[in-house]
């Protein structure tokens, strides 16, 4: 699976229940709410599984699985990517203070059933990539699955050179998954080129104007660009 989230996606989990099943308040719509969304379908039916989010803060997703499943959120409530500065704790949630990509010694191998995160790896650097993805097929048994929802900001337009940057993250991720003999991906790649289509689901202009003020850097790429989500999807053979 490496796709990027479409409005069929977001229409058929309506359909489907999804935000019900969720909770979700349909007064706090922006790109986190379909990823969440896309994630919690792909996980929400486990049952007596071990399950690791990644960086997943005060997570909106692992209160809502099955109490049957062992829980743990890997976080070092850093405020790494935005995230929070301080601990908080999830009745039935166990916390692993580490990081994925420098989590030897703190997590034994194979220790996971599902991981996955939501809008984490955006965060990870180019050159650490390799590292964290070692890590991360280390600590998932083998049968083990990865969901992971990742912001693009992706431009529209003939100029090659207008997604470059986010191109070359996308083959980065191709690589990493389909060059490793014990990776598999869940299904065929069905984007591997970076143009933006109609057809996305997008993060409302709304959303983006409000993320301006947490992180002004990125102000000029969001008038620019539109926010959307990749989902990457692998197994461990």
């Amino acid at each position: 699976m490496l796709e990027f989230i479409r409005k069929r996606d977001v229409e058929g989990m309506y359909h489907a229940g999804i935000p019900q099943k969720m909770k979700w308040q349909a007064d706090a719509v922006h790109l986190k709410t379909w990823q969440d969304l896309a994630v919690f379908k792909e996980i929400a039916d486990a049952d007596r599984k071990t399950i690791g989010e990644i960086g997943g803060g005060v997570s909106r997703i692992l209160p809502l699985l099955k109490r049957s499943n062992t829980l743990f959120n890997i976080e070092k409530f850093e405020g790494e990517g935005n995230g929070p500065k301080s601990s908080h704790s999830i009745k039935g949630v166990k916390v692993i203070d580490a990081y994925i990509g420098d989590s030897a010694g703190l997590i034994a191998d194979e220790t996971f059933d599902i991981m996955f995160s939501v809008s984490v790896m955006e965060h990870v650097p180019n050159p650490a990539l390799p590292a964290f993805f070692a890590d991360h097929f280390r600590v998932m048994k083998r049968g083990g699955l990865a969901f992971h929802a990742i912001d693009f900001y992706v431009e529209s337009g003939l100029a090659e050179d207008n997604n470059t940057v986010a191109q070359r993250r996308l083959d980065l991720y191709l690589s990493i998954v389909s060059e490793n003999p014990q990776i598999a991906f869940i299904r065929p790649p069905a984007d591997t080129r970076v143009r933006f289509a109609s057809d996305f689901a997008t993060n409302p202009d709304q959303a983006m104007f409000n993320w301006n003020s947490s992180v002004p850097a990125l102000s000029e790429k969001r008038r620019d660009a539109q926010s959307v989500s990749l989902m990457l999807g692998f197994r461990k053979i």
